[in-house]
């Protein structure tokens, strides 16, 4: 197997990702547990296909991958949204010694970023995945099955880079400026009565 992206239980030695990763997300009013929203992804030591199963809320997926976590079988997992994306964690910094016209600090939205070993090759923000992970170029990928794809071919273009976990197009993802992706409930198209 390889061991070229950062696993869920090394993001997780991270405070601030912790932070975010334990935090609920909060689904637009559209969205209803009963569309099963959210999927659990595991990966089993040795084996090369992702297995999941999809779930009503983040807190009953949370709660599959709590128990699995300890699991020396399991090599990494994901809790994936695959209809809706999600900005990296963002924390609000004072800008030292500036203020606004008032005399309040002037605050700077900062994007965290994941600290990655120098051996691993570049991560991007996945927002389905809501971690970072790799994208690479496929020719097939496990995510695209046949199931999904039906008669109109391939579902993987090999021009384009895609979530090794997930198989999410950078034609989808803002893989440069990942806190500017999720615009999904201000950019919906409103239906006015």
């Amino acid at each position: 197997m390889s061991h070229d992206m950062i696993t869920l239980r090394e993001l997780l030695k991270d405070p601030q990702y912790k932070q975010y990763f334990l935090k609920i997300p909060q689904l637009p009013a559209h969205v209803r547990p009963s569309s099963q929203p959210w999927k659990l992804m595991v990966l089993k030591v040795g084996e090369k296909q992702w297995r999941t199963k999809k779930f009503g809320t983040y807190k009953e997926a949370f709660l599959a991958l709590k128990k699995l976590l300890p699991n020396e079988s399991i090599y990494d997992m994901v809790i994936n949204c695959p209809g809706l994306d999600w900005q990296p964690p963002i924390r609000l910094a004072k800008v030292k010694g500036r203020t606004d016209a008032k005399g309040k600090p002037i605050l700077r939205a900062v994007v965290w970023k994941p600290v990655i070993d120098a051996d691993l090759p570049l991560h991007y923000w996945c927002p389905y995945c809501r971690r970072p992970t790799k994208f690479d170029y496929f020719s097939s990928h496990p995510a695209m099955t046949k199931q999904r794809v039906g008669r109109l071919g391939s579902a993987v273009d090999p021009l384009y880079l895609r979530c090794a976990i997930c198989g999410a197009s950078e034609r989808l993802v803002d893989l440069r400026h990942p806190a500017n992706h999720q615009n999904w409930d201000n950019n919906r198209v409103r239906v006015s009565s």
